[in-house]
């Protein structure tokens, strides 16, 4: 989990710096040059099918009943924080 934390980080700043690049050298490629490398490195930061499957045989290997693909597909209950307290 934090691997993916690190990656997006990583991801993230590439755009950033591209940002930040794009004002100071008054040019917009730069930007666009950052963007698809972010893009990129977002994109192979994002948990494969076979990760989670894998995650899910470690899971269930600790005599766990829990679901991690059905954690992941599950759409939070509405409402606001204070309303579960």
């Amino acid at each position: 989990m934090s691997k993916m934390f690190i990656g997006i980080g990583y991801a993230e700043s590439a755009a950033l710096v591209a940002f930040v690049g794009a004002f100071v050298m008054s040019t917009l490629w730069i930007y666009f040059v950052g963007l698809a490398s972010s893009t990129l490195n977002l994109a192979l930061v994002a948990p494969s099918k076979r990760e989670i499957t894998r995650r899910q045989e470690q899971i269930a290997a600790q005599g766990s009943p829990l679901s991690l693909g059905q954690a992941l597909m599950e759409i939070p209950p509405s409402g606001s924080r204070k309303d579960r307290v």
